[in-house]
């Protein structure tokens, strides 16, 4: 999927129509975005795909992918840009950003995740 990555500002206030948690806001705070407008395309993938047969933790997951030669790890503005890209999600999917985690407002170690609920 090709995402539009946008500054900050423009963002985060496409993100306003989104259901945000207080984690993920907390989070934002301490994210980077780039100054320029730029379009990455943004690939689902499964632990599957990097070729583990039982579940990986999320440590061994983003491992898998730092060395991957076809894959490479995605910036936090991309799971920002993914929400607001991803339109027609099907209600009950979940995604997990794959990015360096980004502490939360509790100091733990989090991603973002894109996912359509009942909200």
């Amino acid at each position: 999927m090709k995402i539009t990555l946008q500054n900050k500002k423009d963002s985060l206030k496409a993100l306003e129509k989104y259901s945000v948690y207080k984690y993920a806001k907390s989070m934002l705070d301490k994210v980077s975005f780039s100054k320029k407008s730029s379009t990455v395309v943004v690939e689902f993938i499964t632990p599957r795909d990097l070729g583990f047969t039982e579940c990986p933790t999320f440590s061994q997951f983003i491992d898998k992918i730092k060395f991957h030669p076809k894959y490479e790890l995605c910036q936090p503005q991309d799971g920002i840009a993914l929400r607001i890209a991803y339109k027609d999600q099907p209600k009950g999917e979940c995604i997990r950003i794959a990015i360096e985690t980004i502490p939360d407002s509790d100091g733990n170690p989090d991603v973002f995740i894109v996912a359509h609920d009942d909200g």
